[in-house]
Parts: structure tokens; sequence; C-alpha cells
């Protein structure tokens, strides 16, 4: 008999959605909860950082963010997808990213 084709099932990749907000960002309002909403639905994992802090601060240095409230997409790998400072990025935006649509 023949052998049954092999599935190559590609393996999901979790990208990390890493917020940086201050205590004075309003966290409760449309747009943030949109945000969210966004990256539940794009599988990514979030983070979310006080840029005042020790671990918010280095992060902030690593990734370049000098402005709040701000938003980095990093893949797998390492690699920087999205970069957003001064503002949240819009659903939208986060899709086009991730590359879901």
């Amino acid at each position: 008999g023949q052998e049954a084709p092999s599935l190559n099932c590609a393996r999901i990749r979790t990208m990390r959605a890493i917020i940086f907000s201050t205590p004075e960002t309003k966290t409760d309002s449309v747009e943030v909860r949109e945000l969210l909403r966004a990256v539940r639905v794009n599988n990514m994992r979030l983070e979310t950082y006080d840029p005042t802090g020790k671990q918010g601060a280095d992060l902030c240095e690593t990734y370049g963010v000098m402005d709040y409230p701000a938003m980095v997409i990093v893949s797998e790998d390492g690699v920087v997808r999205g970069f957003w400072q001064g503002k949240f990025p819009t659903p939208s935006e986060i899709s086009l990213t991730t590359g879901y649509v």
C-alpha cells in the first residue's frame, strides 16, 4: 500500500504586545478596550509596563520608547513588527502589523 501523505502543520507563532503606560494613562476608555480586544483577536501575549518602573524603563530603553502611551509588537524571534508611541494603535493597524485581517 501507499503511505499517507504527511501533513505539515504550521505552528502558530505567538507575538508579544508590549504596552507602556503611566498611571495617568486613561485605561478604561473605549480606545483601550478596542486595543485589548484586537490583541486577543490576533493571538498576542499581552504585557503591560509602567515606564517609570525599573523593568519598564529597561524595556523602553531596549525598544527605543520615549513617549507614552506606547505599544511594541515583537515576534517570537525577537523582531519588532509594530511600534507606536505617543498614542495607541488602532485595531486595524494591529491587524495589518500581525498579518491577520
